[in-house]
């Protein structure tokens, strides 16, 4: 079946494209992990270690003024209304 998305506004799908750049992904990969389709590969996975730092200073920017956690924070207090 080949299925074209003639329905998507413009708008509906620059906003996908970066959302699935933000996430490393290709528009196909993003949409799938949308839906819980299972992808073949791990894009993360590909990265090098380099490019993963980068990725992960890109993700924490902003963060620098929030405040510590306390020295006593644990898993428990995650998942404090989980049995």
């Amino acid at each position: 079946m080949n299925l074209v998305l003639t329905e998507v506004e413009p708008e509906t799908a620059e906003l996908l494209a970066a959302q699935a750049q933000a996430q490393g992904l290709s528009v196909d990969a993003y949409l799938k992990m949308l839906l819980g389709m299972p992808e073949q590969r791990n894009a993360l996975a590909e990265l090098s270690d380099e490019e993963f730092d980068t990725l992960m200073e890109e993700f924490a920017s902003g963060t620098e003024d929030l405040p510590p956690l306390p020295a006593d924070f644990s898993r428990q207090d995650m998942y404090f209304d989980h049995d």
